[in-house]
């Protein structure tokens, strides 16, 4: 089956269910909500990730080093900036 790109929202929990393999391209603020779009083979099955969104300034974890950076996103006055947690 050929490939796809499909959205996905960055859950408040962390907690976002994506295919297994995917290619993650661009977050963005879209209504309300922070999404990902990923490159994705819709035959495979999905697995939980976890991300983290932090703001500019905010302190960061001891383990940031763990995570993978994904990209930088804009809210109104916000600015937030999404980490894949075990930068899986």
């Amino acid at each position: 089956m050929p490939k796809r790109i499909y959205k996905f929202e960055v859950r408040e929990d962390g907690k976002t269910h994506i295919q297994r393999g995917a290619q993650i391209l661009k977050a963005e603020v879209q209504g309300d909500g922070i999404y990902l779009w990923a490159l994705v083979d819709p035959t495979r099955p999905l697995e939980k990730h976890y991300f983290n969104i932090f703001g500019t300034g905010q302190e960061l974890p001891p383990d940031i080093e763990e995570h993978r950076y994904i990209d930088t996103v804009f809210q109104g006055p916000f600015v937030w900036h999404i980490f894949q947690k075990g930068g899986v």
